[in-house]
C-alpha cells in the first residue's frame, strides 16, 4: 500500500470519528426526534451530502453511534476483574453510575436515547450469550449456585439491579437529588447492597 492510500484511510477514518463525535453531541442536544443531519455535518465541518459517503442514512448514522457507545460501555464492563461474583457486581455498579457521569454522550446513546426503533425483547436478553446483561447473568448464577445470592431467574434479577441503578442515574440527572461524585458512588453501593444479599437476608 503506497504513502498516498494510507492518507486516504486515515482521512476517511478520521472522518467518520468526526461525524460519529458531533453525532453523538447532536443526540444529547436534540434528542431522536429532532436529530438534524445538517447540524451534524455543519458541526463537523461538512456539507449535508458529505455524510453519505460514510453512511447511508440518517438511520445508519444512528445505529452507528449506538453500536459505538455499546462497545465503549461493554469494554468497560469487561475491564472488571473477575472473581467473587457479589464483588463483581459491586463493581459493576460502580461502574455503570461512573460511566454515565464520565461518558454522558455514550451513556445516552446506550441507555437514554432510542438509536433503533428495534426494542428489544426478554427473549432477546436470554438469547444474547456477549452483552453486559449476559456477564451480569453468569455472575448471579455463579452467587446464586454458592449460595450467596437469592434464587430465582437470574435474568430478572440483572434487571432488578440494572433498573435499580439506572433510576439512580436518572434521579441524580434530574436534579430529584443532588449528590456528588463521591456521595452517588456510595448511595449506589448501599442500594445495591440492599440487593445483593444471601437467601433470606431481605425477609
Amino acid at each position: 500500500m503506497t504513502e498516498g492510500s494510507f492518507a486516504i484511510i486515515h482521512c476517511i477514518v478520521t472522518t467518520r470519528d468526526q461525524i460519529l463525535a458531533c453525532a453523538r453531541a447532536e443526540l444529547e442536544r436534540s434528542g431522536i426526534a429532532g436529530f438534524s443531519l445538517r447540524r451534524v455535518s455543519a458541526a463537523a465541518g461538512l456539507t449535508p451530502m458529505a455524510i453519505y459517503w460514510h453512511f447511508k442514512n440518517r438511520e445508519a448514522l444512528l445505529a452507528a453511534v449506538a453500536s459505538e457507545s455499546f462497545a465503549v460501555w461493554q469494554a468497560r464492563a469487561e475491564r472488571i476483574p473477575a472473581g467473587d461474583p457479589v464483588r463483581w457486581l459491586q463493581r459493576m455498579v460502580g461502574e455503570y453510575l461512573a460511566f454515565s457521569l464520565d461518558q454522558p454522550q455514550h451513556f445516552d446513546a446506550c441507555f437514554v436515547f432510542r438509536a433503533s426503533p428495534r426494542r428489544r425483547q426478554i427473549r432477546d436478553f436470554r438469547a444474547d450469550q456477549l452483552g453486559v446483561v449476559a456477564l451480569m447473568v453468569r455472575q448471579i448464577e455463579t452467587g446464586q449456585a454458592s449460595g450467596r445470592l437469592t434464587p430465582g431467574d437470574p435474568l430478572e434479577f440483572a434487571f432488578a439491579l440494572w433498573a435499580q441503578v439506572h433510576g439512580l442515574v436518572m434521579l441524580h440527572r434530574s436534579d430529584g437529588i443532588t449528590l456528588s461524585r463521591t456521595a452517588l458512588l456510595s448511595l449506589g453501593r448501599r442500594c445495591a447492597d440492599r440487593l445483593l444479599q444471601p437467601p433470606g437476608a431481605l425477609q
